[in-house]
């Protein structure tokens, strides 16, 4: 497996267990917040939405340094923040391909020595920006995804937030 085909494999791995996710959340709870100055779910689903298409396509054409970066940044952004929350799992679908659209042309070099510009300023390998920070992205909100459904009622554990499936039942002993 290439660099390449991990960084895929990962990220699709993520959004995947979002959908699964998604599918947890308690209704009524898209538009509740842990506490005031968090995003509401229905923010963070938008947030996922768009992260992780947008950092990848971002750092593949050189970073936070050119401009049309950052406005397209932003206007994708804002065609997330539309999407309804009936609307992710079909949406998730959409960014795995961006995702995979956007690193096939690449090689596994092409990870290794181009630079890119992460959004502080500061220059980094690609393979680096994708590693610390795209697939980075996406894990830690996917955890704030399960945080927020399992917070608002959902009865999920850790197989439904790190793989992404439902816990299997547990067997209680029989006494005769």
């Amino acid at each position: 497996m290439t660099f390449k085909d991990y960084i895929i494999e990962a990220m699709q791995k993520d959004l995947t267990v979002c959908q699964h996710l998604y599918e947890k959340i308690p209704a009524g709870s898209m538009d509740k917040r842990p506490r005031e100055g968090m995003r509401s779910t229905r923010e963070l689903l938008s947030y996922l939405a768009y992260i992780g298409s947008g950092t990848v396509e971002t750092y593949i054409h050189g970073g936070w340094a050119n401009e049309a970066n950052i406005a397209r940044m932003k206007a994708v952004r804002e065609t997330a923040n539309l999407i309804q929350p009936e609307d992710f799992v079909a949406v998730l679908e959409t960014e795995k391909k961006k995702i995979t659209d956007a690193l096939a042309p690449l090689t596994d070099e092409d990870l290794l020595t181009v630079e890119t510009t992460q959004p502080w300023g500061t220059k980094v390998k690609l393979v680096e920006a994708l590693l610390n920070n795209s697939m980075k992205y996406l894990a830690a909100y996917r955890l704030q995804l399960f945080t927020y459904a399992k917070m608002y009622g959902a009865e999920i554990s850790t197989a439904n937030a790190w793989r992404g499936v439902d816990p299997k039942p547990k067997v209680v002993a029989q006494t005769a």
